[in-house]
């Protein structure tokens, strides 16, 4: 595999799945992304790459990765479980209100 330039993300195909590479502050990294090597795929590790780079150079990188990471839950997102027991508890109150007698 030819070397990358200094400063970029490289695209690698490793049994058939895509994976970013590169180097940050003397340190290797690798990201999985879990993707067929697809023109498709493909594509969207180069934006992912492009996020990264982008964020090396604003002294924004994320050493966890996470924010990189396909399928990143949002902070304010929750869980099926939470959504069912809210929906549970309104459906409830809502029987409850029908039945009152005026």
């Amino acid at each position: 595999m030819p070397k990358s330039r200094k400063g970029t993300v490289a695209i690698q195909s490793v049994k058939g799945r895509l994976r970013l590479c590169w180097s940050h502050e003397g340190k290797r990294y690798f990201l999985s992304l879990m993707q067929p090597d697809t023109t498709i795929n493909r594509a969207e590790a180069r934006l992912t790459a492009t996020r990264i780079e982008e964020d090396i150079r604003t002294r924004n990188f994320d050493e966890s990765l996470n924010k990189y990471r396909y399928g990143e839950r949002k902070p304010n997102s929750i869980g099926a479980l939470t959504l069912i027991d809210r929906f549970i508890k309104f459906k409830s109150s809502e029987c409850v209100n029908d039945h009152e007698t005026l």
